[in-house]
């Protein structure tokens, strides 16, 4: 999942219509831009495994804050 995939999501969510741009000189010049992760030696290791997806998740923090500030 990537910062765009969330922001995508948070999108969809709010129906609020972004326009995302990358600021160029806000990229170091040795940035790593790509880095993936792998949690199989985690689930191997102690058998977790997540309950929720980032979609879920993202859904329920965007819902609990429109609910909190729309009091």
């Amino acid at each position: 999942t990537s910062i765009a995939d969330v922001a995508a999501k948070l999108i969809e969510l709010t129906g609020i219509n972004v326009d995302m741009q990358v600021d160029d000189s806000r990229i170091r010049k040795n940035e790593q831009l790509r880095v993936f992760g792998c949690n199989n030696k985690l689930v191997s290791t102690t058998g977790w495994s997540p309950k929720y997806s980032i979609e879920n998740s993202l859904e329920d923090i965007f819902q609990f804050w429109y609910k909190e500030t729309n009091k």
